[in-house]
């Protein structure tokens, strides 16, 4: 799951950075809002895994994901 999660976050960020958008790499390396995966207890990953599941999928299908995961 913790792979899954972070090859979608370097994604997002990769994507933002191409725009001129920084603002989610700044706030995560703030600790704005953002709990690290491995901090997180096995039901707070779970949950945050079961919000994001579809979109990941869909990556991984359309294979644009970054790494295989």
């Amino acid at each position: 799951m913790i792979e899954r999660l972070t090859a979608q976050d370097v994604r997002t960020i990769m994507i933002a950075a191409e725009d001129g958008d920084y603002d989610f790499i700044a706030n995560i390396i703030q600790g704005n809002g953002f709990t690290q995966y491995r901090n997180m207890t096995p039901s707070a990953l779970e949950a945050e895994y079961g919000e994001r599941e579809d979109r990941i999928l869909d990556l991984i299908e359309d294979g644009e994901m970054l790494w295989d995961v």
